[in-house]
């Protein structure tokens, strides 16, 4: 049995840039285009996909500033997380695709008692 050693011929190339913006956490667009291979890109479309990520409240046992300091700090360590501090209130929110109890246990870590109140 012979093997066919040639390389699939390719016919398109496809070009697509991600941009995240700032101001729409949960919000990814993606421009492409396809154009045959060795011409020039059509006209890129952009498409708007959402990316839900769960909103996890925290009850965490801050009384000062410097508490709040600890919480941020733990928190800016974590990759792809968004979060939000009320210290009057002691609550914490976070926007994560992560799981709660590892998010929970992160919060442990600065030092404070930790309930986890649920998504919002």
């Amino acid at each position: 049995m012979q093997r066919n050693t040639q390389q699939p011929e390719v016919l398109f190339r496809l070009d697509v840039s991600l941009t995240v913006e700032p101001e729409s956490v949960g919000s990814l667009f993606v421009l492409g285009g396809v154009s045959p291979l060795g011409g020039k890109s059509s006209s890129p479309e952009r498409r708007h996909i959402i990316i839900n990520m769960p909103k996890h409240e925290f009850a965490v046992a801050m009384t000062c500033e410097g508490c709040s300091g600890a919480v941020s700090r733990i928190l800016s360590r974590l990759e792809d997380v968004k979060f939000e501090i009320d210290l009057p209130k002691q609550l914490v929110w976070i926007e994560s695709d992560k799981d709660a109890d590892v998010l929970l246990e992160t919060l442990k870590k600065c030092g404070k008692e930790v309930t986890y109140n649920g998504t919002k």
